[in-house]
């Protein structure tokens, strides 16, 4: 899940079931997808927004569950963010 603010758009890219590369490209507003994977699969999500310069600072707010549980959660704030998460489920 991650929540791009108002204002701008982002490129998100995941890898779904059978290792097929999705590509969303000027994504606005709450990106909030479950998928379910095979065990032992890659998994690659990424995040590229240019927040606007706003007063308070814009952010991005990310989190990755897996089986319901949080295992990043990060939320970052500057000009051009980028959120990478790779792994390798057990």
């Amino acid at each position: 899940m991650t929540d791009i603010p108002a204002g701008t758009t982002a490129t998100i890219t995941y890898i779904n079931k059978g290792n097929v590369k999705y590509i969303e490209q000027k994504y606005t507003g709450k990106f909030d997808k479950t998928i379910e994977l095979p065990s032992g699969q890659n998994i690659k999500f990424t995040v590229d927004v240019k927040l606007p310069k706003t007063t308070p600072a814009s952010k991005l707010a990310t989190f990755i569950k897996v089986d319901g549980e949080i295992v990043s959660e990060q939320i970052q704030t500057g000009k051009n963010v980028k959120y990478r998460f790779e792994f390798k489920l057990p």
